[in-house]
């Protein structure tokens, strides 16, 4: 069993290609729970409503406190599926723009 756990180790869970997604996944979460923790502090602005709006209502914003609207955010973006998560960061990061063929 330890030799089957250190070649699983090796050549499974440290291969390139799963340490590329794997790093690829920390970005893409870190830059949505980053613009959506902007948005909620500059909820006055044009472009942080229509951030939040994308947000589904099941998704409560208005708690009373910034730190229970965070909590929401963190809710919306952990129940994200990997290619609902891939598709959103690209379209607010503006690497692909919805409705407009490559």
């Amino acid at each position: 069993m330890t030799t089957i756990s250190n070649v699983s180790i090796k050549e499974i869970y440290r291969h390139h290609s799963v340490v590329e997604i794997e790093l690829a996944g920390f970005k893409i979460l870190n830059t949505l729970l980053e613009i959506f923790t902007e948005a909620l502090e500059n909820r006055n602005s044009t472009y942080s409503k229509k951030l939040l709006s994308r947000i589904p209502s099941q998704y409560e914003l208005n708690n009373g406190t910034l730190y229970l609207d965070l909590l929401s955010v963190v809710d919306f973006v952990s129940g994200m599926t990997d290619t609902y998560a891939l598709e959103l960061y690209q379209n607010l990061t503006g690497i692909s723009i919805p409705g407009i063929s490559r």
